[in-house]
């Protein structure tokens, strides 16, 4: 599904990110550790095309998104791609809903399709009942099944999640990684996760863990 091939990632000269060889397989669940500054979360921005890298390839399904133009990577991004934030970034003034369809808006799917899909997700994370919720209305953990809905809409094969429970208690962190978890099972996604926490890091398939931007040590949860 993923391949790498002598990846680097520098800033101002400085050097972040200097990977030699990853492959991360189709249906894989797969945590990335590291401490603070380690690189995790760029490799995470550039697996999912989010950012470029300086040097290096990325193929994915045989597609090298590193040589994409931005049209043609936003494009890639919308088909096969979706990404959960830490942060959630939900708009506050939009419902559970609108939300949700948002990130649909490039696929110009039609308003009838829209709307059926975003009800059918906020029902497959348990907030059928809160479409028409606004943001401020729901907990930590609600949100966070919102945005990871959102993520969901347009069918991605690959789904990246940044610390998503990096601002929930421990609860609705099980919570949530439980859910990401049966998605991608019925689903048959790949799924790649960048946390700290060495409990959702066990649930993984596989944990590569960094260190000063480069792999340190790769084996099975």
């Amino acid at each position: 599904m993923i391949r790498v091939a002598n990846l680097q990632k520098s800033y101002k000269k400085q050097t972040v990110l200097n990977i030699s060889e990853l492959q991360i397989n189709e249906a894989e669940f797969v945590a990335i550790v590291g401490a603070s500054g380690s690189g995790k979360s760029t490799l995470l921005n550039l697996l999912s095309g989010l950012d470029k890298p300086t040097s290096g390839e990325i193929l994915i399904s045989g597609q090298n998104i590193s040589k994409l133009n931005d049209y043609k990577l936003s494009k890639f991004r919308g088909q096969k791609i979706g990404f959960v934030f830490q942060f959630f970034y939900l708009q506050p003034f939009l419902t559970v809903r609108q939300n949700i369809e948002a990130a649909s808006f490039p696929r110009r799917l039609s308003s009838v399709e829209r709307l059926k899909r975003a009800e059918a997700l906020a029902r497959v994370v348990g907030l059928g009942e809160k479409t028409n919720d606004f943001p401020h209305q729901l907990s930590g953990g609600q949100i966070q099944r919102v945005a990871i809905a959102r993520s969901l809409i347009n069918s991605p094969e690959i789904l990246f999640a940044d610390e998503p429970t990096g601002n929930l208690d421990s609860e609705n962190s099980s919570q949530v990684i439980g859910l990401l978890q049966a998605i991608q099972k019925e689903t048959g996604m790949t799924l790649i996760i960048v946390t700290h926490d060495e409990r959702i890091a066990a649930r993984a398939d596989r944990i590569i863990r960094l260190e000063d931007g480069k792999i340190m040590e790769e084996n099975n949860a």
